[in-house]
């Protein structure tokens, strides 16, 4: 029998409280036990019932053959002579009627049947099969049920002895042809005795004659064929009553027992059990519910009182922990309170600086583009000398460095204020990516580096796109691949289709590279890469510029909808690549820059015609009329 787990017996009991678990699971226990016990001791009783109602039978046995022969040989009126003495009430008492039907039903009846005169008794036959198979079988019963009462019948084998053949011998009966064949042998060796008339007789007869009383057959004797067959029939009606009866008072005492154990069980597990634990269950809900000054009280002097005692030292450990997080936690809101307002300081900082950042750059660009624009005028001048030109040169090399920039600080104010647009637009990536490398292909030739591109064999599909944003990004990595890449290195700018709606295009170099400590930080802004392995401090510049390009290239790739990754190995270059989408995804915290108040306006764009330059005073004058035409601004 398997083990019943915890958890079918918890599914069966259900959620109920201690108590009545307690009283459910004695009450089972107690019950099986019961049961148990009295089951085993019916079961014993019956059995030592029937074992003495056998025994009882086979000790009668020899004595009805002793009867039966004193009947039968010594004098055939002896149940005359003994009718009127006092051993026959006890002869009856024991012996029943005989072959005749006993006048009380509870005495057994008897019967001496000759192995050949069985008739069709169903039980004599079974007996007689058994002995037959079995020669030493001393004795066979079982147990009937006749009209409602159950009886007892037990046979026993008669078989023939030299004692049986003294007297049977000498009658005509009808046995068997082995017996027939021990009489005969017998018969031609010995001489037949005469069989006194009564007892009183008996003793003064010939020495054969006594011997033949004294070898009277015994049951179970299987020297000789089987010759009769004793069967003795007990009702047990009186004795299976005296049985009920007793179950009876055995299943009455169970169930007074059964009763008085529960209510004892009852009133241990109600004082003893459940009576603490409620009361720390009251007390832990009083606790819960505020009272913190409320303590257990047990005195039960055992495991109870010592779970009472461990629960108060909780409570005042509890208590004690409970002020210092009361304390700590106004110390922390005061911390708070300082964060929370040191936070909007710097985010009214932020804000002003990234309106600054966007008013000033605005502001910045305006004369700049002016002194750009002069600086064309100035340079398409037929009458400047050379040192001249140069000058205008410089002057247009720094503003278009210092347009870079500011252009750069303009965008990442856009970016950080969210203030950025998106205009798409439906291009091929191969037109952008060449005229990027155009582009940036006379200020590869100065410094001696092959720049081209490398087309994927398959054409990729257009994309719908900011073509403007894509093509910052692509300056902005070509700038910074030519500016770390020694003369004579090489930059190589691919494409391709990765996946199902996206693109990629990388921009790889032979460059510096970056180390690898440098490169989770590579992206933030104003940082640069570094000439040595170690990394080296970012207050300093080894390069021109602010430090912003990577920075600006992952924020509108993310934009797109896109992401940038690096591959680099210091000392052999890197490789820079940007995965976008074929189609830019619509972003609902794109604002709209003409319909949100403080949106930064593009800066204008200046150009210049009809220009004419005042010459050297000993040239003359020369009449200079500037148009002036602002777009955009």
């Amino acid at each position: 029998m398997s083990v019943v787990s915890y958890r079918a017996l918890k599914k069966l009991i259900g959620e109920t409280s201690l108590e009545r678990k307690c009283r459910f699971l004695f009450g089972a226990a107690l019950g099986l036990l019961i049961t148990a016990s009295l089951w085993w001791h019916a079961s014993r009783t019956r059995d030592l019932v029937n074992n003495q109602q056998e025994n009882a039978a086979r000790r009668l046995l020899p004595q009805i053959l002793r009867l039966h022969h004193y009947q039968k040989i010594l004098d055939p009126a002896i149940p005359a002579v003994l009718a009127g003495s006092e051993d026959a009430a006890a002869f009856r008492q024991t012996f029943g009627g005989g072959n005749e039907p006993a006048a009380d039903v509870n005495l057994p009846i008897w019967q001496l049947i000759s192995a050949t005169e069985l008739g069709s008794h169903v039980s004599t036959i079974e007996a007689k099969k058994q002995f037959d198979l079995d020669d030493t079988l001393t004795e066979w019963s079982h147990y009937v049920v006749v009209d409602g009462q159950r009886r007892l019948q037990f046979f026993s084998p008669i078989r023939l002895t030299r004692g049986c053949l003294v007297c049977h011998g000498k009658d005509s009966l009808a046995v068997s042809a082995d017996v027939s064949e021990a009489i005969a042998t017998f018969n031609a060796a010995t001489r037949t005795a005469a069989v006194p008339a009564d007892l009183s007789t008996a003793s003064e007869q010939a020495p054969a004659d006594a011997e033949l009383v004294s070898q009277l057959p015994a049951p179970g004797n299987s020297e000789l064929p089987l010759f009769a067959i004793a069967a003795i029939d007990m009702p047990l009606g009186e004795v299976d009553q005296q049985l009920a009866r007793n179950w009876a008072m055995l299943v009455a005492s169970g169930i007074v027992t059964a009763f008085l154990a529960m209510l004892a069980a009852y009133v241990i597990v109600r004082y003893v059990i459940v009576k603490p634990v409620q009361h720390l269950k009251d007390v832990s809900d009083a606790i819960a519910r505020g009272t913190l000054n409320l303590r257990a009280e047990i005195s039960t002097g055992d495991e109870f009182e010592e779970l009472s005692q461990a629960f108060n030292r909780m409570l005042r450990y509890m208590n004690t922990k409970s002020d210092e997080l009361r304390g700590v936690n106004e110390r922390l809101d005061g911390k708070i309170d300082q964060l929370a307002r040191a936070n909007m300081e710097l985010f009214n900082n932020n804000r002003l600086k990234d309106d600054f950042l966007a008013t000033i750059s605005h502001e910045l660009r305006t004369p700049l583009n002016s002194i750009l624009g002069f600086s064309d005028i100035l340079q398409s001048a037929p009458n400047l000398d050379e040192r001249q030109r140069r000058y205008v040169t410089n002057i247009q090399t720094s503003g278009q460095s210092l347009m870079v920039q500011i252009n750069d600080l303009l965008d990442l104010a856009k970016i950080e204020s969210g203030k950025m647009e998106i205009h798409p637009t439906s291009f091929a990536l191969s037109d952008v990516l060449e005229l990027q490398v155009q582009q940036m292909m006379p200020l590869a030739d100065r410094r001696n580096i092959d720049l081209r591109t490398d087309p994927p064999p398959v054409p990729v599909s257009p994309l719908f796109q900011d073509r403007g944003k894509i093509s910052q990004i692509v300056n902005n990595l070509l700038s910074n691949a030519i500016k770390f890449t020694p003369e004579g290195g090489r930059i190589r700018v691919s494409w391709r289709a990765v996946e199902r709606g996206f693109l990629s295009f990388s921009v790889e170099d032979t460059g510096i590279g970056i180390p690898l400590q440098e490169q989770e930080h590579i992206f933030e802004k104003f940082r640069q890469g570094s000439t040595l392995p170690e990394g080296r401090d970012h207050t300093k510049r080894e390069y021109e510029g602010t430090g912003l390009g990577l920075s600006i290239v992952r924020e509108l790739s993310r934009l797109l909808g896109g992401e940038v990754g690096l591959k680099s190995e210091f000392g052999r270059g890197s490789i820079f690549s940007v995965r976008i989408p074929l189609e830019v995804p619509l972003r609902t915290d794109t604002v709209n820059a003409e319909a949100t108040a403080g949106t930064v306006q593009a800066p204008p764009l200046i150009t210049a015609t009809d220009i004419r330059i005042p010459a050297k005073a000993d040239a003359g004058t020369v009449d200079v009329r500037l148009d002036v035409q602002t777009i955009g601004g």
